[in-house]
């Protein structure tokens, strides 16, 4: 994952909740977004990857840089269908890193909720992010930041896409 994929070839991002070094279908992953290049990966490390609770994946198709993009765009271009996907879109860039630690606590059933069925603070805080050097960022989430993330979480989850086989 450490070599850096051109801008003009179609890529999978696959979003890692786990720690960096994650291993799944003979690859590593660094914590957080993991760019690959379609062509690197197969149809049975690809189905691993969705099966996999911890990652999340979607595709990322790049531009196609002589294409006509006057027609239709494929809303799935790379056959993810069955890709687990948090849209962010809408979501205020403030509140985007803690909605999608809630998403990511949620979708593998370690979303621990308060007496007044919010998500726990400390919880949230204690599954961190890392910077794109590999580096845990501190988390310090308020009440009202956490709130305003669980009650956009709460509003747009039908746009956390899985669909069922």
């Amino acid at each position: 994952m450490d070599k850096p994929v051109p801008e003009n070839q179609p890529t999978i991002r696959v979003f890692n909740a786990a720690h960096s070094g994650y291993r799944r279908a003979n690859l590593t992953f660094h914590k957080g977004e993991n760019l690959l290049p379609v062509a690197s990966v197969s149809a049975a490390q690809l189905k691993q990857i969705q099966a996999d609770s911890r990652l999340t994946v979607e595709a990322h198709a790049a531009p196609d840089v002589g294409a006509d993009h006057s027609g239709a765009v494929d809303a799935d271009p790379l056959g993810l269908e069955r890709a687990k996907a948090l849209d962010l879109t809408g979501c205020p860039d403030e509140l985007a890193a803690i909605v999608a630690l809630i998403a990511v606590a949620d979708a593998d059933g370690s979303l621990v909720l308060t007496s007044s069925n919010k998500p726990d603070i400390k919880a949230l805080e204690a599954l961190g992010l890392e910077d794109l050097d590999g580096e845990q960022v501190p988390l310090n989430i308020s009440g009202a930041q956490r709130d305003a993330a669980w009650d956009w979480y709460q509003a747009n989850q039908a746009n956390a896409v899985t669909v069922a086989e």
